[in-house]
């Protein structure tokens, strides 16, 4: 669905999307969308695990050069739709944080 309420593609039809205009019609529609915070990095944590980004620790935007970032035990919806024998995987940005693995 796009900003205006047209089908999912431009006002100018370039390529038929006929299987991804089917899910958007008989799909859920979103109308309003609220954000936990205006910049990257919390409101991805908020995102993925559905809290406040204060309480996952991401309460600004991260850099590599950080020692902070969202706990690696944090439960995330990937967690959970793995639980339910989803695959998942990360694709994009993290900003997150970038700490080693011990």
């Amino acid at each position: 669905m796009t900003w205006d309420g047209g089908i999912c593609r431009t006002t100018v039809l370039l390529i038929a999307t006929p299987n991804i205009d089917r899910l958007a019609k008989e799909g859920a529609r979103f109308t309003h969308c609220l954000s936990a915070n205006p910049v990257c990095s919390p409101s991805r944590a908020a995102v993925l695990t559905g809290r406040y980004p204060t309480r996952v620790g991401v309460p600004r935007v991260l850099f590599p050069v950080d020692t902070t970032g969202l706990a690696e035990g944090e439960q995330t919806i990937a967690n959970l739709l793995q639980a339910k024998s989803y695959k998942t995987m990360c694709v994009g940005k993290w900003h997150l944080g970038d700490l080693q693995r011990l």
